[in-house]
């Protein structure tokens, strides 16, 4: 089915009673290209679709708490460019002649309810005229009891540079406080000096209850999202559980999934980003 996107906030899906959506999809076509957006783009330029996507945002409710609002290119981890992956969470396909630009894009991470669901698109960036969106959502029966039903959530955090304070700090990009549940993932956008330097060499960190020192501790922010050697002649590669996009030399997204060994806890889970000074970059972390 298609809705029209508005910068009002339009209902996609809306179901009462439980149950499961087991993917979420939509598509793209060459005609829904974004302009010049400075607020979600970093240094302002147009990118062909890949910026129509952090203009277009989605807010998912489910059994009345809100748990996702964001640009939907957060939600599938694309940031600010459009190419193929699979994965086993997100499959975004290229179909047809290269000039139609049109393409497919899947999110599949299961994301139950109990008593009602809810996900509202909208147009939030320079003005444009109305324009239909056409998706496609799939939903199967909940059969978890009530007390056994978590909920999909979604946390955001922009990566600062930490140059001028000439030593190393810690980003806490995520934090979930009084309720328990499993890390499915983390998404990765970089932006800058991202080959070289430091920034491969930072570190993620998680701790989790009241444990005081970390239960996970890497080896290297590279390492961490399957590559290595701070990613020089790094090359673009989409596996199941970890992936690398390569925009330019100093634009990247990378991604890393948990869901054959979930990162579990039963109260609190906080996830750490450190960030070592002169790495020049910023990025986004979701």
């Amino acid at each position: 089915p298609y809705v029209t996107i508005t910068p009002t906030p339009t209902p996609l899906f809306q179901h009462e009673g439980p149950g499961v959506i087991k993917e979420f999809g939509f598509e793209l076509r060459n005609a829904w290209r974004c302009p010049t957006q400075r607020s979600h783009h970093p240094n302002g330029t147009a990118q062909p679709l890949g910026s129509y996507l952090s203009c277009l945002w989605v807010r998912m409710t489910f059994d009345g708490t809100p748990t996702v609002l964001a640009p939907l290119a957060f939600l599938v981890g694309t940031f600010y460019s459009v190419q193929a992956l699979t994965s086993a969470a997100v499959v975004v396909k290229h179909f047809g002649q290269p000039q139609q630009d049109l393409w497919w894009v899947q999110f599949r991470l299961p994301m139950p309810f109990w008593r009602e669901a809810l996900i509202e698109v909208w147009w939030e960036g320079p003005a444009v005229a109305p324009f239909p969106l056409r998706h496609r959502i799939t939903l199967t029966p909940n059969t978890l009891p009530f007390m056994h039903t978590g909920h999909f959530h979604l946390a955001h955090h922009q990566v600062e540079d930490y140059t001028q304070y000439g030593r190393s700090n810690l980003n806490r990009f995520v934090n979930v406080n009084h309720r328990w549940g499993h890390l499915v993932g983390v998404h990765l956008g970089y932006y800058g000096n991202v080959y070289i330097g430091l920034l491969p060499e930072s570190n993620i960190y998680f701790w989790r209850d009241t444990h005081t020192t970390p239960f996970y501790r890497g080896t290297g922010l590279e390492d961490f999202f399957g590559y290595a050697h701070g990613w020089i002649q790094a090359r673009t590669h989409s596996y199941a559980f970890v992936g690398h996009i390569k925009e330019t030399p100093t634009r990247l997204h990378t991604y890393r999934y948990f869901l054959t060994n979930p990162l579990s806890f039963q109260h609190s889970l906080r996830g750490y980003l450190e960030v070592y000074p002169d790495s020049c970059s910023t990025g986004d972390m979701v």
